[in-house]
């Protein structure tokens, strides 16, 4: 749309512009023949460009006015709304990626601390396992034949 805006507001300005040289060159012929003084011709320019910059203000917000209309009808988002959900995008990007790089490291430690604990209880199943052996041992080691007395 802004394409289309600048557009319109380009093509009324070439036609001031067309329309302003013209009044210029006619206003120097005028000045020639004695119809008109230096001065007079200079302030006749002068009050038009003026009078020419406060229209074209005037039309480019009448303009500017039309399209917003239009737009609003239609429902399409402006240019500030297109611009917040791009920030809260970023925001909610940014919170994203915190949260997940909190997420690694709080699983990175559960991880780290489910190792440990699987160490401390493989080691004490070791231990239970050799102390059960030992016992066992002891248990049958009176009643077990020495190797000594099976080779006699």
């Amino acid at each position: 749309m802004d394409s289309l805006f600048k557009k319109v507001l380009y093509a009324g300005v070439g036609v001031v512009s067309t329309a302003t040289e013209q009044l210029e060159k006619q206003i120097n012929e005028w000045v020639e023949k004695g119809k008109l003084t230096e001065d007079e011709g200079k302030k006749v320019v002068d009050d038009l460009v003026s009078d020419t910059e406060a229209k074209k203000d005037e039309y480019e917000g009448k303009v500017r006015d039309y399209i917003e209309k239009f737009l609003a009808r239609f429902d399409f988002p402006t240019r500030d709304e297109v611009t917040q959900l791009h920030s809260k995008v970023a925001e909610l990007e940014a919170k994203l990626t915190t949260k997940g790089k909190e997420a690694v490291e709080q699983v990175a430690d559960a991880a780290k601390d489910a190792v440990e604990n699987a160490k401390d209880v493989a080691q004490d199943a070791v231990e239970k396992v050799t102390d059960a052996a030992n016992a066992a041992k002891e248990a049958i080691a009176p009643i077990a034949p020495k190797a000594d007395e099976k080779e006699a």
